[in-house]
């Protein structure tokens, strides 16, 4: 279908397709992450289990592992970075690391 039969169907028809998986994505999306928030504003609200100041602990910990993990991955992959996709630069890389 790809190959072939893309450019069989009508551009218009093709835009109308396009919005309406969209459309149909972004409720879905919110959707799942509206009943998300209520099942989980449930729990805590039943249960009274609120955030304690060892959470707020355990997220600075889990936030600098995620961006020394990403850091990380931006310094390995750095060699094809450079010579292929946008052609990062050190800089960049290095400007990167503090955003």
């Amino acid at each position: 279908m790809s190959a072939v039969g893309k450019t069989k169907i009508n551009t218009n028809s093709d835009y109308a397709v396009y919005t309406f998986w969209n459309f149909l994505v972004y409720a879905s999306e919110t959707i799942i992450f509206f009943l998300a928030g209520l099942i989980v504003g449930e729990n805590v609200w039943n249960q009274e289990k609120y955030i304690n100041a060892s959470d707020y602990y355990k997220l600075l910990i889990l936030y600098a592992f995620l961006n020394g993990a990403r850091i990380l991955m931006l310094l390995i992959n750095y060699p094809i970075l450079k010579k292929h996709g946008y052609g990062l630069s050190l800089e960049e890389v290095i400007f990167s690391m503090f955003l």
